[in-house]
């Protein structure tokens, strides 16, 4: 079965609906199983230039955290630069055509930041840090679904927004006993569950929210959470 994960974020305005508004229609409308608490804690850095004539777009790094991976989090460096080397450990990494990304302990996200922003900022600057408050979580058939307030770490905490996560089950032991199904039913599948994704989405009533979902099945790569954490890392780029 594939695996589709959608995120919407609805930037903060005086008309933006709260947070506690989106929790109220989604329960009236699904009575979902509460799953828990959400929580998210992710840093930006981007690479310096290498003069004062450079020009060229900059690489990114981003150092992310998301509380239903809790034994990882996520390190993914994106641009168009090569990147500095600054991201060791003891996890498995990716290559990727939209940058690579590796998991490292959580417990060394902060440890990590601070070597990047004390150690070797001559190669990154760091951008910004962002975190949710009031991050619940919770079940609706085969799907989660994940809120909370998006703030960005400075001052008074400004919130920047509300994001709304959707994702659709993996695949289950169950799942690879079954024989392989074809490209066209697996692309049958994962478009009905991009579908019921925008389906469930569509309760909250939010209009031009922006959306963010899986273009590839994540259930066929060996790390899917890669992927997850990728589309949350873009997303929180364009937050910044």
């Amino acid at each position: 079965m594939s695996q589709v994960t959608a995120i919407y974020f609805i930037p903060a305005a005086p008309s933006a609906p709260a947070l506690s508004s989106l929790v109220d229609r989604f329960i009236r409308a699904y009575d979902p199983i509460p799953s828990g608490l959400f929580q998210l804690h992710h840093r930006l850095f981007r690479s310096t230039p290498s003069s004062t004539t450079d020009k060229s777009p900059p690489a990114l790094q981003h150092v992310l955290f998301l509380s239903h991976y809790p034994e990882s989090a996520f390190v993914h460096i994106v641009g168009p630069k090569t990147a500095p080397n600054g991201a060791q450990s003891n996890a498995a990494a990716v290559g990727d055509p939209n940058g690579t990304i590796i998991a490292i302990p959580p417990q060394q996200m902060e440890p990590y930041s601070s070597l990047l922003n004390l150690k070797f900022g001559a190669l990154w600057m760091y951008r910004m840090g962002s975190q949710l408050t009031g991050g619940t979580s919770y079940t609706v058939g085969d799907c989660t679904v994940r809120m909370g307030e998006l703030r960005e770490i400075r001052g008074q905490m400004l919130t920047r927004g509300t994001i709304i996560c959707i994702q659709t089950a993996g695949k289950s032991e169950e799942d690879a006993a079954v024989k392989s199904e074809t490209a066209g039913q697996e692309q049958q599948d994962f478009e009905a569950k991009q579908a019921r994704v925008r389906e469930i989405w569509s309760k909250f009533d939010v209009p031009n929210a922006k959306e963010f979902i899986s273009s590839r099945d994540a259930s066929k790569n060996d790390n899917p959470s890669f992927d997850e954490a990728q589309l949350w890392c873009e997303v929180l780029h364009l937050q910044k």
